[in-house]
């Protein structure tokens, strides 16, 4: 009886779920420290269109453990918040407004891929570095 509940369960499991592997995110070990470091970015930015700048909301919050995941960045800049001041970065003046934040100090990165690129930018937040911003683009915008 016990069984066969539990082949009936692992039925329904995958029927609304998809397959295991629909679930990346899921620990190995269900008794697992929910506390670990995030190492796995799931959103693939190089999919869909990419016709004009487009905020990327699944990259916010990240951490650079996370952002790892993506690999290598073509670009990347660290600046200090006052003194890069340009349309492209404007958005950031609004989560961190001038002056009380002009020394900020900010990590630009951004990678390229098939004529579109994602940038994101980070703060440092609790000792560590985190994604306060994504951007999708493509190539040839003037901002």
């Amino acid at each position: 009886m016990i069984a066969r509940f539990a082949v009936v369960l692992a039925a329904l499991s995958t029927a609304a779920c998809g397959s295991p592997a629909a679930a990346p995110d899921a620990p190995a070990n269900a008794n697992a420290a929910t506390t670990q470091p995030e190492t796995r970015m799931t959103p693939d930015w190089t999919r869909g269109g990419c016709d004009a700048p487009k905020d990327a909301p699944d990259f916010v919050g990240k951490t650079e453990a996370a952002l790892a995941s993506l690999g290598k960045p073509a670009r990347e800049e660290r600046f200090a918040l006052g003194a890069e001041t340009n349309e492209f970065r404007i958005e950031l003046q609004n989560l961190y407004p001038l002056p009380a934040n002009a020394a900020l100090r900010v990590i630009e990165r951004t990678w390229a891929h098939k004529g579109c690129n994602l940038t994101i930018w980070l703060v440092e937040k609790d000792g560590g570095w985190t994604s306060v911003r994504a951007l999708r683009w493509p190539d040839g915008v003037e901002f």
